[in-house]
């Protein structure tokens, strides 16, 4: 069972979230500036490298922003566990820069570039959509149905995913891959969590929950397909042996394969086979635009 307590005291997170977004946007608008003075020329790299850091700055601007307007939250995890995966989950972008990094190449760049730009905009906003309910820990506010959160639960984590692969793919290196793979185990972990607290601490969201997927659009079918294995897999044992939190636990892990699947495998393809002939093209139509 996961321990729930009732807040009452006032928004300590503030004073540690805040300071950190505003220093986060200040650093991403002084590379925005510092890279119009000192890039030159309108090539593909160049363009998407303006366009991740513009939604970097963007990004942590609305982090500092819905932590200001955020209220007090209903219920806090109290698992000590579950605030260590968060928080390491929140840093881990970070340690990508302390890694060693082969040369990527550049179709490898590119498409590194792609999924940046493609995870930090789906990133932001998922993060507009969540306004006021933004929580670092497991918190419980209010059940969110705006934006992406009309088709799946966690489209936030889904975005970190995406930009975190291609942090990883532009180190070129095992450990950014191991890294990636331990950012997947823990948003897992963080879900899952979250998931157990507002289960309990809001009415609608159980029904909520049975209408949306908790990563990819129609993860419905498979959480059926899990908990009809799982059913069968522990017959004869008692609901509370296997409560629904382990059921839901497994629906997670499987959407969570299953996007490693999709994103992998289209861009080792789209990196071997076509990777060259794209940034020929890019090569010739930028310059006209």
């Amino acid at each position: 069972m996961i321990a729930v307590s009732i807040s009452l005291g006032g928004d300590r997170g503030r004073l540690v979230v805040l300071p950190f977004a505003a220093g986060m946007a200040v650093v991403a608008g002084a590379s925005l500036l510092r890279g119009s003075a000192d890039r030159g020329g309108t090539g593909a790299p160049v363009l998407l490298h303006w366009l991740t850091v513009l939604l970097t700055c963007a990004f942590y601007l609305l982090v500092g922003w819905c932590y200001l307007r955020r209220g007090r939250a209903v219920a806090t995890s109290t698992s000590v566990p579950a605030h260590v995966v968060a928080v390491a989950a929140t840093l881990t972008p970070f340690g990508y820069a302390a890694l060693p990094a082969a040369d990527p190449g550049v179709a490898r760049s590119l498409a590194a570039s792609l999924l940046l730009v493609a995870g930090t905009a789906w990133s932001v906003w998922a993060l507009r959509s969540l306004g006021r309910s933004l929580a670092i820990l497991a918190q419980a506010r209010a059940v969110v149905e705006r934006g992406p959160y009309r088709w799946i639960r966690h489209p936030l984590y889904l975005g970190e995913v995406v930009s975190c692969l291609g942090l990883a793919l532009n180190c070129r290196t095992a450990a950014a891959a191991v890294l990636w793979l331990a950012l997947c185990a823990m948003q897992v972990y963080r879900a899952t969590r979250e998931e157990q607290v507002l289960s309990r601490s809001l009415p609608d969201y159980p029904a909520y929950r049975a209408r949306t997927s908790a990563l990819l659009p129609g993860g419905n079918a498979l959480g059926r397909t899990w908990r009809r294995t799982a059913a069968l897999a522990t017959a004869g044992t008692s609901p509370a042996q296997h409560g629904s939190a382990g059921v839901e636990s497994g629906a997670t892990a499987v959407e969570y394969c299953l996007l490693v699947t999709l994103i992998a495998v289209p861009i080792i393809s789209f990196v071997s086979l076509l990777g060259s002939q794209v940034v020929g093209l890019f090569s010739v139509v930028l310059p006209g635009l």
